[in-house]
């Protein structure tokens, strides 16, 4: 059985934020196409647009978590069902007529030395290609990234994150860069890797086939990033909308 339990601790009137930096001419390996010209945005998010005109009133935040239940196919033996959370955690507000998303996030760094300067790179790529994905969906995503271990101070906004060259499996805390599943990664996978687990910090539920988790939705069709996060062509993969409603409801407000 799936469920998924919300509890919002937070949405409160904030101090501004600093926009987002100009994203840089030419990144290594950044896909092309993401930045192509917006997707038509679904009724929901033209209906909220109409309820506060070309701005709300200032930033809200965002905190609260997600769990679902499946069954145990990876945990301990003889426990049927494993529960498995992700915290979210963001700002939002709408500032000319666009919705605003703006989203910490602290990393640690886990992995080899040597491979470090590259994964710092991918690293770089992935957050310009991230934003414009989402904007691209109709979500000005305001990302900030830092890799410090100390840099979060207890009770501060923002999701952490373990940041590896390699690993058996990303999810949202732990992200590998070079390699998963034992194959080689390239920045198409990184910006589809990032752009997924950062959904999951959005409060985005996992739209693909999951033997564990039988009840899960996955009507979304193909392109969708919440169920193809794997081998994606960002160039063509889109938010359901749903998703989209999912994540301005605490301003737009309905069901």
């Amino acid at each position: 059985m799936l469920f998924a339990a919300r509890f919002i601790l937070a949405a409160i009137l904030i101090p501004a934020w600093p926009a987002a930096g100009a994203s840089e001419a030419a990144i290594p390996g950044l896909p092309p196409g993401v930045e192509q010209a917006p997707l038509e945005p679904p009724p929901y998010l033209a209906q909220c647009s109409k309820k506060f005109g070309p701005d709300s009133p200032g930033w809200i935040r965002i905190n609260y978590s997600t769990h679902f239940i499946c069954k145990n196919g990876s945990g301990t033996a003889g426990d049927p069902t494993e529960i498995r959370s992700d915290r979210v955690d963001y700002q939002l507000r709408l500032q000319g007529g666009r919705f605003k998303v703006r989203k910490k996030i602290f990393f640690v760094y886990k992995g080899s030395v040597r491979n470090y300067a590259t994964v710092m790179g991918r690293l770089k790529m992935l957050k310009v290609c991230a934003e414009q994905f989402y904007s691209r969906n109709g979500l000005d995503l305001q990302l900030e990234f830092k890799v410090d271990s100390k840099a979060q101070k207890p009770g501060q906004s923002g999701a952490r994150v373990e940041l590896w060259d390699t690993v058996d499996r990303s999810r949202s805390d732990r992200w590998a860069l070079l390699n998963e599943y034992g194959q080689a990664l390239d920045g198409e996978e990184n910006c589809a890797l990032a752009a997924h687990e950062i959904g999951h910090s959005l409060g985005l539920p996992d739209r693909y086939s999951d033997p564990d988790c039988p009840d899960r939705d996955t009507t979304a069709p193909t392109g969708d990033i919440m169920r193809d996060a794997k081998f994606a062509a960002m160039a063509k993969e889109t938010i359901h909308p749903d998703d989209l409603k999912t994540i301005v409801t605490p301003l737009c407000g309905g069901k």
